[in-house]
């Protein structure tokens, strides 16, 4: 999913439905990172990757903020090819 900084959904798959609240909340954790390494000089905010769990399944909630100032996110299927989705997400800017 795409979104913005105030969490507007701009692009989503269409499989499934729009996550307004996910949208929302990756918003607030990119805008709440931002202000604490702005705070201590800690540099930029390049990736927020969070690991889920919930039985024997893996997922991971991978959150990255754009050169465009949009924000990417992105939530993986159960026990994701995290080599594949790194390379993917390299190519997007």
């Amino acid at each position: 999913m795409v979104i913005t900084e105030d969490a507007t959904v701009l692009a989503h798959n269409p499989v499934t439905a729009v996550d307004t609240d996910a949208a929302a909340i990756a918003a607030g954790m990119v805008a709440g990172l931002r202000y604490i390494t702005s705070q201590y000089g800690l540099g930029q905010v390049t990736r927020i990757d969070t690991e889920l769990q919930q039985g024997g399944s893996r997922r991971r909630l991978i959150v990255r903020p754009l050169a465009s100032g949009h924000i990417l996110l992105v939530i993986t299927s159960q026990n994701p090819n995290l080599g594949l989705i790194d390379l993917l997400l390299q190519q997007v800017r």
